[in-house]
């Protein structure tokens, strides 16, 4: 997403932040992951104690893979599908964000608001990381100025763009 505005006389753009493409990819992969970390355990318990029933009850094998399938197709295709709709709802929340700096100024957008500071009213610029943010060099920036706070989440080389807006305002 992209933020329009008007440029004061004199004003140019220096940097567009983009929202990291690695946050998004971290989403659509790290949940898979995890929940095959969490449910090996339960299958490989579940698939053993099914070769057990077959010894002690000489049932057909074919059966019982038939079974499992089934079962786990019923339980795997509603949690499969929601992840679905979690991931592109996620992805398309975290492409609702925007900032733009400016030789006068900083512009920041999220979902909610759109936020335009003067770098004598920009009070302070915090930086927040999730762990996958610290692994791929993306974060979330918080501006508070007089006017009111912003988060833009997601932008990449957040730390950058931190120390370049807080070197402007003096208080590196």
């Amino acid at each position: 997403m992209t933020i329009e505005f008007l440029p004061r006389e004199g004003e140019e753009v220096e940097k567009r932040a983009e929202i990291s493409k690695m946050a998004i990819v971290a989403i659509w992969v790290s949940i898979p992951l995890a929940v095959l970390i969490l449910l090996f355990p339960t299958l490989s318990g579940l698939i053993r104690g099914s070769m057990w029933g077959l010894k002690l009850f000489g049932s057909d094998f074919g059966t019982l893979l038939g079974v499992l399938a089934v079962i786990g197709a019923i339980i795997l295709t509603p949690a499969i599908l929601a992840y679905i709709g979690f991931a592109i709802i996620y992805s398309r929340r975290n492409q609702e964000f925007a900032l733009v700096v400016t030789n006068y100024r900083v512009i920041g957008k999220n979902a909610q608001q759109e936020l335009s500071i003067d770098y004598e009213d920009l009070v302070n610029v915090h930086e927040g990381h999730s762990l996958l943010g610290m692994l791929f060099s993306y974060g979330d920036l918080t501006l508070q100025s007089g006017k009111g706070s912003i988060t833009v989440k997601n932008i990449k080389d957040a730390e950058a763009i931190r120390k370049n807006l807080l070197a402007r305002i003096g208080a590196c």
